[in-house]
């Protein structure tokens, strides 16, 4: 798996983007593709999809790159910088997750779950990162980046994959990575 390409720099032949999945596609690696485009990162539910579909349809009719080997990560902002345009970033997230799990089933998801609690202190991050995998995973299942030294978030993790029930007929796309940092 390579992490990761985006369109910060465009999509010419020139561009990282185009680097990056050439080598993807050479050694038919999977690909994460971030939300961000030429603008920045996507802050909407309708930008963060927009970005993807065009990350999509690039990836798979250019490049050859299936779509069960591209992992989307939506990205997230803080929502603990006390500012208006923060208040909705969590939710505009799942709500984009939720979309592209349904338009493009084979497509996976990722999010670094730490992303949204930065700025607080460390026993604030550990409550809000488990409020938000708890009350969002069960109903929008994605593959998360966190900090494996809190119990708590792993506890959170447990309960909140556990109440999923596998089927044999629909692969599981979701999983849980435990980092150091975060």
């Amino acid at each position: 798996m390579i992490n990761s390409v985006n369109y910060e720099d465009g999509d010419g032949p020139e561009s990282r983007f185009a680097k990056v999945t050439a080598l993807a596609r050479e050694h038919g690696a999977a690909l994460i593709a971030l939300t961000i485009d030429e603008e920045g990162q996507a802050r909407t539910a309708e930008k963060k999809v927009e970005i993807a579909e065009r990350l999509i349809g690039d990836l798979t009719g250019n490049w050859g790159i299936r779509e069960s080997d591209i992992l989307i990560d939506t990205l997230t902002f803080t929502i603990c910088t006390g500012q208006e345009e923060s208040r909705r970033d969590g939710i505009a997230t799942i709500e984009a997750i939720r979309e592209l799990k349904r338009r493009h089933p084979q497509v996976q998801t990722t999010l670094g779950l730490s992303n949204i609690s930065f700025g607080l202190n460390p026993a604030a991050r550990i409550l809000l990162n488990s409020v938000f995998l708890e009350r969002s995973w069960p109903r929008c299942p994605w593959r998360s980046v966190s900090s494996g030294g809190s119990s708590t978030v792993r506890r959170t993790v447990w309960r909140a994959t556990s109440t999923r029930r596998w089927s044999p007929s629909r692969p599981s796309t979701s999983s849980t990575t435990f980092s150091s940092t975060g």
